[in-house]
């Protein structure tokens, strides 16, 4: 179950919040602002779109660059388009 992973002991507390607030997005990103009725005028810094959850911890190249180096630390082989 996901919650079992997200409050795992072995997660410091501070990541278990992280991961709570992606899963259930409410990280004040610009996407999950606007749909809140607050308009910003910002961008990614290294790609010029929006701001979203799933570009922020999934599509961005600098990312999955880092999904892949952690995940061969921990044994496990993603696929290049996984996310």
């Amino acid at each position: 179950m996901v919650s079992e992973i997200i409050w795992n002991p072995l997660n410091p507390l501070k990541m278990s919040f992280l991961a709570w607030r992606v899963f259930h997005k409410v990280l004040p990103t610009d996407d999950v602002l606007a749909s809140r009725g607050f308009y910003l005028v910002s961008k990614c810094g290294s790609c010029e779109s929006c701001e979203t959850l799933r570009r922020i911890f999934f599509e961005g190249e600098l990312v999955l660059q880092g999904w892949q180096h952690y995940s061969r630390l921990v044994g496990l082989y993603l696929y290049p388009y996984f996310f």
